[in-house]
């Protein structure tokens, strides 16, 4: 009877927004005037000059690859380029309508037709809503911006407008998947009005099209106004975007009531928002290190383009957003590449690149257009060791080694919606290398066991016994609450050796880690005490990274590792995940304490 009841409604809904919809496109006085138009279409002209404050693009028109494949209706969604037409290998001479509630990993097709509240209630297993969410987010249409700046070929132009008129008329408002995460809905508007600013000066801009488009963005707002995601204790990057998107509506709508309320509510929640999410250190507070560069975005954007157009930030919001930016800087290793820590979605708020690999973790970008702002500058001459007791991550690095010890709260005002059990880990990067890594975070919903092997304890590079998990998996895979006591202590042995102790206490047992970087002689030495024998170390390798073992130590290229007060060695197949969606086989050894402490030294 319940599930009877809920279809009514859903059909009730449905019939309810196509009258209005049909009432709209054949009264005339419900759609808008060509004057306001023509207004609009000039604002939006007066505003082109913000494109050039973020686009950090430096392509030449060979890049344009990945751009033809998204004219073909072939998107690159998490790791995987699929198919949205029936084309075999041919190129799109029409357009092609895309199926945008479709889950192409699984083949599953999203209802339009139901009420967007109710649009998770039944999702099948195997069946991941982030797909259509992640193709609905049109990020891809900046790019058709940026092909277009480079080539000024009217099909990019066309291929625009063909593909917002096809999702507006696909995805009915607040029906379908696409409307039911607040957050897809802002980044979704945030990217059609970016990607606007390369086509608004084009003759093939069609005054009809602008119409649907700005009633499209306008029902866009109300919905972020109205489904704002700030009801639990705490926010998380959710309402960041959905504030952020908000802003960028505002500043791009012509002048109103509306879009003046719009504009004042999000300049003031992204200034409560910045000091609520980041730590007094600089870092995010979900203790994800993908996480933190998606907010990142979120508040760096709105910044610059507040600023170009004279709308003031508070210096508190600066120097919050400065620090923000610099954390970026000194965690990334050689080449930009910032270490998995938490969860990884591969989340981006705008998207310049014109090639598939905006889903990795660099940061190049962030730093690129942030560094054309003087009050963002970090300063060049970065500190050997970095500590930052807040976040609980203590960092290393020189001109060789890039080291990462994690010995943090679990986030989210102790929610750990996006937190793994990696008390106590490290990460390890050698002249580029990488050698002991986080293995990353591959899928959410879709396949729960996954989603909970990746956060495992047994997963990350540090000690445990089997079947204990530190923090229960079992209340939610969007919760792992803090069930233990984390004590840390630093201390400087000389000015060049520095020392960090780590006392993690938890289901009635203690693990504590002394991790000593002795930087002049290149070496790592760890110490492992523990309360229970049966023990064991993890170290988890990066893919297709050669060694071998000879009787106490590991070997491998730059890189060896000496062990005392361990019984065995084991290795073992194990996964990797780059980015969501992404899953590679790895190797991981694992050593066996011999009683209830062991040291490995690493030298390279």
């Amino acid at each position: 009877m319940k599930e009877l009841s809920l279809r009514r409604i859903n059909y009730f809904m449905f019939l309810t927004h196509r009258y209005m919809q049909d009432k709209l496109r054949h009264n005339p006085k419900m759609c808008l005037d060509n004057n306001y138009i023509i207004k609009w279409k000039k604002h939006i002209k007066d505003i082109a000059h913000l494109r050039k404050t973020i686009n950090t693009v430096h392509k030449t028109n060979e890049d344009l690859n990945y751009v033809n494949n998204v004219m073909n209706h072939e998107f690159y969604l998490f790791g995987q380029l699929y198919k949205y037409n029936d084309l075999d290998g041919q190129d799109q001479s029409s357009y092609y309508p895309i199926n945008w509630q479709k889950d192409p990993a699984s083949g599953f097709i999203f209802s339009k037709n139901v009420w967007y509240r109710t649009i998770r209630k039944h999702i099948p297993d195997g069946v991941d809503i982030k797909y259509p969410w992640e193709l609905s987010r049109c990020q891809h249409l900046v790019l058709l911006g940026v092909a277009y700046q480079h080539t000024g070929d009217k099909k990019y132009v066309k291929e625009y407008m063909n593909q917002i008129e096809d999702w507006i008329e696909s995805n009915p408002v607040r029906f379908g998947p696409n409307w039911n995460c607040t957050m897809e809905v802002a980044i979704r508007a945030a990217n059609w009005l970016i990607a606007l600013l390369y086509f608004i000066k084009s003759p093939e801009l069609k005054m009809e099209f602008l119409s649907k488009l700005l009633i499209s963005i306008q029902e866009h707002g109300k919905h972020i106004q109205n489904n704002l995601e700030n009801l639990q204790p705490y926010t998380s990057n959710h309402y960041a975007a959905n504030i952020a998107g908000l802003f960028i509506l505002s500043i791009f709508l012509p002048e109103s009531k509306q879009s003046n309320r719009w504009n004042i509510f999000s300049l003031k929640e992204l200034e409560k928002e910045i000091n609520a999410q980041t730590l007094d250190s600089g870092w995010q507070y979900e203790s994800s290190t993908a996480y933190h560069r998606l907010v990142a975005e979120m508040f760096l954007y709105p910044y610059i383009f507040g600023k170009s157009l004279g709308i003031s930030f508070s210096d508190t919001y600066i120097i919050k957003l400065r620090k923000t930016i610099n954390i970026l800087e000194s965690v990334a290793k050689p080449g930009g590449i910032i270490p998995q820590i938490g969860d990884n979605d591969s989340g981006r708020f705008l998207v310049f690149n014109l090639d598939q690999k905006y889903d990795d973790l660099c940061i190049n970008y962030i730093l690129e257009t942030a560094n054309r702002h003087t009050e963002l500058v970090t300063a060049s001459n970065q500190p050997a060791y970095r500590f930052y007791k807040d976040a609980g991550r203590f960092i290393w690095k020189n001109e060789k080694m890039d080291f990462l010890f994690v010995a943090g709260p679990k986030g989210q005002g102790g929610n750990g919606g996006h937190a793994h059990n990696d008390v106590l880990s490290y990460e390890l990067n050698i002249s580029g290398q990488d050698i002991f890594i986080d293995p990353g975070t591959f899928t959410y919903t879709r396949e729960p066991e996954m989603r909970n092997y990746f956060r495992s304890v047994k997963s990350h590079n540090t000690l445990y016994w089997e079947n204990i998990e530190p923090c229960s998996l079992e209340k939610g895979l969007f919760s792992l609450r803090e069930e233990g006591e984390l004590k840390i202590n630093t201390e400087k042995i000389e000015e060049s050796i520095q020392k960090v102790t780590g006392l993690y206490r938890y289901q009635g047992r203690f693990h504590k880690r002394f991790v000593t970087v002795d930087q002049p002689n290149n070496k790592i030495t760890v110490i492992d005490n523990c309360s229970h024998k049966s023990g064991a170390l993890s170290f988890i390798l990066y893919p297709g990274l050669e060694f071998h073992i000879e009787n106490d130590t590991i070997f491998m290229d730059q890189v060896r590792v000496e062990f005392n007060g361990v019984s065995a060695f084991q290795v073992e197949s194990g996964f990797y995940s780059s980015g969501y969606g992404k899953i590679t086989e790895t190797n991981i050894i694992r050593a066996k304490l011999e009683g209830l402490s062991c040291a490995h030294t690493i030298y390279y």
